[in-house]
């Protein structure tokens, strides 16, 4: 049976200011690099077999840690990577709920139905996720595997992973782990 431990990345400074990233490419703050390192037992607990990640920087360094301490290397994925937020990235949450009333409106109410201004919907970024997710547990069949990625990815893949009795929160609200297993995809 294959074990995927799926990581939301830690802190980054666009977090911190309250800025929608999307598929900006921005590291970690200080705090999320204290976050991976605390982060790094947890996963080092699950004696993960492989590191596969967002291409996106700080997703990448939210996991290296672990992936460092057993002498494994981190497989970027561009299928994990966030949403596209279009004409939302680089902007602060205020700003798009005033330029794009509609649209932030959806976001916010019905995040399943809502699609970034000239981005992505959660429907595309749970098809380009799912489709490496099962492509990625397949490869790694009956390995416990780590998987680095975003929020909105992570919402995406829930909607369709059921979740086991193995189904952890970390106490972090940013690198949050979340465990399924392979036979029930």
């Amino acid at each position: 049976m294959t074990t995927l431990c799926f990581v939301r990345h830690g802190e980054s400074r666009a977090n911190v200011d309250k800025v929608f990233t999307g598929q900006t490419d921005v590291p970690l703050s200080d705090r999320g690099m204290r976050q991976a390192e605390e982060l790094k037992e947890r996963l080092l607990s699950l004696r993960p077999d492989a590191f596969f990640s967002s291409d996106l920087l700080r997703a990448v360094q939210t996991v290296t840690p672990a992936a460092e301490a057993l002498g494994l290397a981190v497989r970027p994925e561009k299928d994990l990577r966030e949403i596209d937020g279009g004409q939302w990235e680089g902007k602060p949450f205020g700003t798009i709920a005033r330029a794009y009333p509609e649209d932030y409106a959806r976001w916010t109410e019905n995040i399943g139905l809502a699609r970034c201004t000239g981005g992505e919907s959660l429907e595309e970024v749970q098809t380009r996720g799912l489709a490496a997710v099962l492509r990625i547990a397949q490869e790694n069949d009956g390995k416990t595997v780590v998987l680095a990625t975003h929020a909105a990815m992570i919402r995406a893949l829930t909607w369709r992973l059921p979740r086991t009795s193995a189904f952890r929160n970390a106490a972090h609200p940013l690198c949050s782990q979340r465990l399924f297993k392979r036979s029930t995809l």
